[in-house]
């Protein structure tokens, strides 16, 4: 098993130093980072990501995709991921994701 952490580094190629100012990944990018750890995950009778999912409420639309989304039932603020295992004391866990150059939102 792989922790995070690894994932990240696999993923990541070796680069020259440099003077230049080094990218952030995007939260995009860490959740897709997060979501392959989870695909080698076992857990259960499956894996990790079999359970945890990602709640599509950001992004930018335009203003009829946006009132479409919200008579569906979008709520501003709920959190980017939901990971649906309950044990007991709690039915499962939000996680809401930022990049190190994100920040919250009243919102959230």
């Amino acid at each position: 098993m792989t922790t995070f952490k690894e994932a990240q580094r696999s993923r990541s190629k070796p680069v020259a130093r440099s003077k230049r100012v080094h990218k952030v990944p995007t939260e995009d990018q860490e959740q897709i980072t997060l979501m392959s750890w989870a695909h080698q995950v076992n857990f259960g009778n499956g894996r990790l990501s079999d359970y945890l999912i990602h709640i599509p409420n950001g992004g930018s639309r335009n203003v009829i995709e946006a009132a479409k989304f919200k008579k569906m039932g979008v709520k501003a603020g709920v959190p980017d991921l939901q990971l649906l295992v309950p044990n007991g004391l709690i039915h499962g866990l939000w996680i809401e994701l930022k990049s190190k150059a994100g920040k919250l939102q009243p919102s959230q």
